[in-house]
C-alpha cells in the first residue's frame, strides 16, 4: 500500500505485472496446442532429480516392470476443455421416410478435443523424459455450467526404458502394466493409442413412430426390427472404425490390441405440430494401442516339477 493507506506500492504492482506475464505465457502454450510453462518446469525438475516417483501402479504391475528394467518416473495428463461448434442440420425427413445423417461437426469436435489432450498427455511424458506411457485412460466429462462443452482428461504412468535411448515421440498405451510386460516378452512393443469418434443422428420413419406409439392399430403389437436405428448403429460403427484404421495405419502399426468401442445412444425428443417425436443420437468411440513387433520376444520358461503341499507325499506335481 501507498504511504496514504490507498493505490499499490511498487512491489503490488511488480507481482501483478509477473503473474499476467506468466497467465498470458501459459496462454500462449495452451493455443500453440502445448502445456503450460509451469509444468514444462515441474517435469523437468522432476527429470534432473530422478529418485523419487508417483505411479497409478499396484504392487503387482510395478514388480512385472521391473523384470523388463522398466522404471516409473511420475504420472502425466494430457486434457483440453473443448466448446462444441453448431450443427446446422440435425437431420430431416422426406415423404415420411425418415433419415439417418452424420453430425460432422460434432463428431470433429470429439476427435479434436481427444487429439489434443493426447498430444499434451505425449509431451508431458517427453518433458519427463520417458519412453512410453502405459495404463492411459480417457475420461471425459461435461458441465452443466457450459451445456456445449466437452472436457477430455487423458492420464496414464511415465516410464523409462533401461537404458534405451529415448525416442522422438514417447510410445502411448492403453494397456495395464502387466499387459505392458506381456507385449514385451512377446517381441511386441506399443507405438501409439489410436481413437476415434462419430456421431449419427436419427429422424425416425413414420412406420418407426407407429411402432413406437405402441397399440394394437398402429404397429405396436407385433414384432419387428427398427431399421432406421440398427442403420444408425452400422453407420456409426462403421465410420469409426475406417477413422480407426487410418490413424494406425498412420502409426505403422502392425496390428491394434485391446481395441475398445464405446457405443452411447440416447433419445432427443423433439416438438412436431402440437405432438413428440423421438429421435436417436448414437455416438461411438473406438480406442485401442498400435503395436508392432520387433522380433525380441523371449520363450516361455520350461515347464517346472513341483510338489504339491496339499497331496499325497512323494506325488510330483507339473506346472
Amino acid at each position: 500500500m501507498s504511504p496514504f493507506g490507498f493505490g499499490k506500492s511498487e512491489e503490488e504492482k511488480q507481482r501483478e505485472a509477473e503473474a499476467e506475464a506468466r497467465a498470458g505465457a501459459a496462454m500462449a502454450a495452451i493455443q500453440g496446442g502445448g502445456v503450460t510453462p509451469e509444468a514444462e518446469r515441474r517435469l523437468a525438475a522432476l527429470r534432473e532429480a530422478g529418485g523419487l516417483f508417483s505411479s497409478t501402479l499396484s504392487v503387482n504391475e510395478l514388480a512385472r516392470l521391473r523384470e523388463l528394467k522398466v522404471r516409473p518416473i511420475t504420472q502425466v495428463m494430457g486434457s483440453s476443455v473443448y466448446h462444441v461448434g453448431w450443427q446446422r442440420s440435425w437431420g430431416y425427413r422426406s415423404w415420411g421416410r425418415g433419415s439417418v445423417t452424420h453430425m460432422d461437426v460434432l463428431s470433429h469436435a470429439h476427435n479434436d478435443v481427444r487429439h489434443r489432450a493426447l498430444a499434451r498427455l505425449e509431451q508431458e511424458a517427453l518433458l519427463a523424459g520417458a519412453h512410453a506411457v502405459v495404463a492411459v485412460k480417457v475420461n471425459k466429462g461435461s458441465y452443466d455450467w457450459a451445456s456445449d462443452a466437452i472436457e477430455y482428461l487423458i492420464t496414464g504412468t511415465a516410464v523409462a526404458l533401461g537404458d534405451e535411448p529415448l525416442p522422438e515421440r514417447p510410445a502411448l498405451s492403453t494397456l495395464t502394466a502387466e499387459d505392458f510386460w506381456k507385449l514385451r516378452r512377446a517381441g511386441y512393443r506399443p507405438v501409439g493409442v489410436p481413437g476415434a469418434s462419430s456421431i449419427w443422428y436419427v429422424v425416425p420413419s413414420w412406420d418407426t413412430q407407429r411402432m413406437m406409439q405402441g397399440g394394437r392399430f398402429f404397429g405396436g403389437a407385433r414384432n419387428a426390427e427398427i431399421q432406421d436405428f440398427t442403420q444408425a448403429l452400422y453407420n456409426a460403427r462403421g465410420h469409426a472404425q475406417q477413422q480407426f484404421q487410418q490413424q494406425a495405419q498412420a502409426l505403422g502399426c502392425d496390428g491394434v490390441v485391446g481395441v475398445e468401442f464405446i457405443q452411447r445412444p440416447r433419445v432427443r425428443v423433439v416438438e412436431v405440430n402440437d405432438s413428440e417425436r423421438i429421435d436417436l443420437v448414437v455416438t461411438v468411440e473406438v480406442i485401442g494401442t498400435g503395436v508392432v513387433a520387433d522380433g525380441s520376444g523371449q520363450a516361455p520358461p520350461p515347464p517346472r516339477t513341483t510338489v504339491d503341499l496339499r497331496s499325497a507325499p512323494g506325488r510330483p506335481t507339473r506346472v
